[in-house]
């Protein structure tokens, strides 16, 4: 706790018995005959691991492990309040009798666990008879467990190893009236009774050699009845595939008494395989044939034979979707009958380890230069697979594809420069699966259940090129250019028996733009009279498609829809230059009319709109200037459920106004015989920029042009009532200027500053901000390798600094008393120093130190709500060194070795430090984050071959949290290579 405030961390001055008083603090204390006069003390050692006598001391604790460094607290859940109900279930274990208080003796004993006092205990849980219910106890909360011992007059000692919460992953069926089923394991390390099943051996332990424990699943019955059946599933968290097995196998010990064994499995509890069969005492191998007990789903003949080896199904199962196991006694005779069967290594076998075959064969060639024909065709068959695949795709899939290009053009005379290609393709796709659709049965005519598809695809295009002496020619033909396809698709699948879809897409384009500037002279100044681009084009879209589902019902689709683009580019002046650009989208498939008299393209259902303006005045040569305005408007029609129907236009607009010059301080104080001072001052730059952008809804018209172009906020148009979201609006200014000054000849100073103002506005807010930064400084000094103490010793170096100061602010737009949201200030040395130096053996090193620090506050109706302070710091030393010895180095015990390559090696060391500290309404800030970091780093790497590169890297690293006194080291070796594959 600091400042009143709870952190939730143990600080040393804070680790105090419940009296609050560490011992000196303790009346009668003395450090030999009364060290701990509360008697609150936490201690406990490994040398005196039996003596718990302190293990609940709260003084001290601090070093408890257990603890986690957290404050004494009787919340001990953290729900935030103290837990006074008694809610619980309560077991009472006679440990004279090793069964529960008045109940069976040995009930809870474990067979042949007995050993010097020792014995195993299992305790059900769950069982109404063997527990007692307090308060509201709820099962699936289980927060605590409290222990204690009764029943004796003497001092007594009750060692416990271990408690544990042991589970199944079965779970019992319900059973019938006085019969009951109890699930257990038994294992080679805990029953002598068990033996593991023919052929499986105990695995070892490879780290200790020890023989690990092979156990099996037992499911112990009593008091069967004569027909009935108990059983335990599994729910499987992902279903299985098991359709590339061809059989399932399992372990069965029989008890004395004659059962029958009962296996399903399935996607759920409606749909299941099941498989009887007869048990013997003893060990049973018993196997599933998977293929035949498919075979249910086929004709009679089969069917029969399947049912006459004990199997049969409920609902539709399939093995490719396995969620669900259940494993079952059923007594075949005529009295209640009592045992156990274990249950052990549940697997598939017998994969079906059947060939795939996958090929490829293309053929091209070409006539001389006016055609080429290209084909090819693949198979692959449903058991092949890639590396990375652990199966196949399950169907046999083949494709054929043809094209042949043709240029039509060479047929025509050279002179008319065009150019004509033609191309078609062909290509077809066949699917032909292995196992029917969503089942595991193997189709006998896979054909019924194919995949195929076709598509055809005709391509041509138009393209004149040169310039024709024609003037008409040179008008038309010359600019124009267009494309024609055509696309055609026909299939058919298991869902979709018949499909077909179609597109016819034309483009045309028409460039009239001037092939060379004219221009005439006003006041000594070029007036070009004529745009710089001038272009046109057009694209139509006419598509659809239909489909017939596996039920008869037809699905059908069609879009027509032209899209034009228009672009204008004109540089007026020298330095001025404006463009424009316009797309639409109109919908064809209405109010569509070509007659002359009602000429008419459809709706228009979308628009893009582009405007920049651009002026760089080449004088007076000693100011570079830019400036421009670019806006962007942007509209999009909505629809209503009907088609047609029209629920008015979003629109859209951004405007950006920037100015940027750049005063050539050195050239100007040159002109003006300040030539000293001109050579120790660098230029000028400043900029500004206003952006704004507004966004409206449900529009009935075209907004107005000024809202078009950025020059107004407001549509002035109507708007659909209907329409649920907000217009919004946002606006920007930002402004900086840097310039810099030459201190000595090779130290040179930088500095800038900045401000930018934004605000964002809705129906219901209004929110701005501001930034100011002041000063941005950076300091560079060059040339240090002259300096006498590093002549002899580097090749280059130099030295940097940075400081950066930024106030920034929240809220609404006047920023001060109750509209302000939020406050802060960063300084940052980004670096303080980095020194960076090449030295005369080739390592290169950098020393930098940086650090950093903000402050923010948090204001609710103009009073302080919070605080939070930060910093962080880093030193950090590389460095770096590239080996080459072609000629060979000599190393001890290794001789001379030679390096085809550069060896590159690159060392670190890091140390960083974080703080940050939080504090609420007007109390100080608590600190929430003191770390320290340092690491040490190395690294090579080497190109073994052209296409080999490896290397290996190492760390050493500590970060300490010195608020909660924890380490957290990294020790780290890596190995790492790439192989490229050109």
């Amino acid at each position: 706790m600091r400042y009143g405030q709870r952190n939730g961390i143990l600080d040393e001055d804070e680790d105090t018995g419940l009296d609050g008083l560490f011992d000196r603090d303790e009346p009668g204390y003395h450090p030999q005959t009364n060290p701990d006069p509360s008697g609150d003390n936490w201690s406990y050692s490994y040398e005196h691991r039996h003596d718990y006598s302190h293990i609940n001391g709260t003084e001290g604790n601090r070093a408890d492990p257990d603890r986690s460094q957290k404050p004494d607290t009787e919340d001990i859940n953290n729900n935030g309040y103290l837990d006074l109900d008694n809610d619980y279930y309560s077991y009472s274990i006679d440990l004279s009798t090793d069964g529960p208080a008045g109940g069976l003796p040995g009930q809870f004993l474990i067979e042949d666990t007995k050993s010097n006092g020792w014995r195993l205990l299992r305790i059900p849980l769950w069982r109404t008879d063997l527990h007692s219910k307090v308060g509201s106890a709820d099962s699936t909360q289980i927060e605590f467990v409290r222990l204690w011992i009764s029943g004796t007059d003497t001092k007594t000692t009750v060692q416990i190893v271990s408690i544990d919460i042991v589970g199944n992953d079965w779970q019992e069926l319900p059973v019938g009236d006085g019969e009951r089923l109890e699930i257990m394991v038994k294992n080679t390390q805990e029953n002598a009774d068990y033996t593991s099943p023919p052929g499986v051996k105990q695995e070892r332990d490879p780290l200790t050699g020890v023989l690990r424990k092979e156990q099996s699943l037992v499911l112990k019955f009593t008091e069967l009845g004569p027909g009935h059946q108990v059983a335990v599933y599994r729910s499987l968290f992902q279903k299985q595939d098991y359709t590339n097995y061809e059989k399932m196998r399992v372990f069965v010990h029989g008890s004395p008494s004659k059962t029958n064994f009962l296996i399903r499995f399935g996607a759920d509890e409606n749909n299941y395989y099941q498989a009887l069969a007869p048990l013997r005492q003893g060990w049973n191998d018993i196997a599933i044939d998977l293929v035949r007990i498919t075979q249910l789903k086929g004709d009679q003949a089969d069917s029969l034979r399947a049912a006459q080896m004990g199997y049969s199904l409920k609902g539709n199962p399939s093995l490719s979707s396995i969620k669900r196991f259940e494993l079952g006694i059923i007594n075949p005779g005529t009295e209640p009958i009592s045992g156990e069967i274990w249950v052990d290594e549940l697997r598939l076998t017998h994969p079906r380890n059947r060939r795939g075959i996958a090929g490829r064969v293309s053929v091209d060639t070409k006539f001389a230069d006016f055609l080429s024909l290209s084909g090819n065709y693949s198979r692959k068959a449903s058991e092949f697979h890639g590396l990375r695949e652990k199966t196949g795709s399950g169907s046999d899939d083949s494709s054929q594809n043809l094209r042949a290009d043709l240029r039509v053009d060479k047929f025509l005379p050279v002179g008319w420069g065009v150019s004509i290609p033609l191309g078609f393709s062909w290509q077809k796709s066949l699917s032909r699966p292995r196992l029917m659709p969503f089942s595991d049965v193997v189709l006998s005519d896979p054909d019924k259940e194919r995949t195929v598809n076709r598509r055809k695809t005709l391509t041509v295009s138009f393209r004149k090129q040169g310039t024709a002496a024609n003037p008409f020619v040179r008008w038309t033909l010359d600019r124009m250019s267009g494309n024609f396809s055509f696309t055609g698709q026909q299939g058919r699948s298991p869902q979709i028996p018949e499909s077909s879809s179609w597109s016819y897409r034309g483009a045309f384009s028409y460039d009239l733009s001037p092939r060379s500037k004219k221009s005439f002279t006003i006041l000594k100044r070029k007036l070009y009279y004529l745009p710089s681009k001038l272009t046109f084009s057009a694209t139509a879209d006419n598509s659809g498609s239909r489909s017939q589902n596996q039920y008869g019902a037809w699905t059908r689709r069609h879009n027509f829809t032209l899209n034009q683009n228009f672009s204008l580019n004109w540089g007026l002046l020298k330095g001025l230059s404006w463009e424009y650009t316009l797309k639409t989208k109109r919908d064809l498939r209405t109010n569509l009319d070509l007659s002359l008299q009602n000429l008419r393209l459809g709706d228009e259902v979308h628009r893009d709109q582009t405007v920049s303006v651009n002026f760089r005045p080449g004088w007076p040569d000693w100011v570079q200037q830019d400036y421009s305005y670019r806006t962007t408007y942007t509209e999009e029609s909505r629809s209503r459920f009907q088609a047609g129907e029209q629920r008015g236009k979003d629109a859209q607009v951004k405007g950006t106004l920037s100015a940027r010059f750049t005063l050539q301080l050195p050239k100007l104080l040159n002109s003006i015989k300040l030539k000293e001072v001109g050579s120790k001052v660098q230029p000028l730059s400043g900029s500004y920029s206003y952006s704004h952008s507004s966004r409206d809804f449900g529009l009935l018209r075209h907004p107005c042009i000024g809202y078009q172009l950025g020059f107004s906020g407001k549509p002035k148009v109507g708007s659909d009532p209907s329409v649920s979201q907000r217009n919004s609006s946002s606006s920007s200014r930002k402004a900086d200027i840097s310039t810099g000054i030459k201190l000595l000849p090779r130290l040179n100073l930088k500095a800038k500053c900045g401000y930018k103002y934004s605000s964002s506005r809705t129906s219901s807010s209004f929110i701005s901000s501001r930034t100011i930064t002041v000063p941005g400084l950076t300091l560079r000094w060059d040339g240090l390798e002259r300096l006498f103490f590093l002549q002899s010793l580097t090749r280059n170096s130099n030295l940097n600094s940075s400081y950066q100061r930024e106030l920034f602010k929240k809220g609404a737009p006047e920023l001060r008393g109750k509209a302000l949201l939020s406050s802060s200030q960063k300084n940052n040395f980004s670096p303080l120093f980095s020194w960076v130096a090449t030295w005369n053996n080739g390592i290169r090193s950098t020393l930098n130190f940086s650090t950093s620090s903000s402050s923010t506050t948090d204001y609710r109706n103009g009073v302080v709500s919070g605080t939070t302070n930060s910093k962080t710091s880093s030193l950090t030393l590389s460095l770096s060194y590239s080996l080459s010895a072609q000629r060979g180095i000599k190393l001890p015990l290794w001789g001379n070795i030679r390096l085809k390559s550069n060896l590159d090696l690159a060392a670190s060391l890091a140390l960083k430090s974080n703080y940050r500290e939080i504090g609420r309404g007007s109390l100080p800030p608590m600190p929430q984050q003191n770390e320290r970091t340092w690491s040490v780093n190395s690294k090579m790497s080497y190109q073994f071959s052209r296409k080999f590169t490896g290397g290996a890297k190492v760390e050493v690293s500590n970060r300490k949290d010195r608020l909660r006194n924890t380490t957290r080291k990294v020790r780290e070796v890596g190995f790492w290579g790439e192989l490229r594959f050109d």
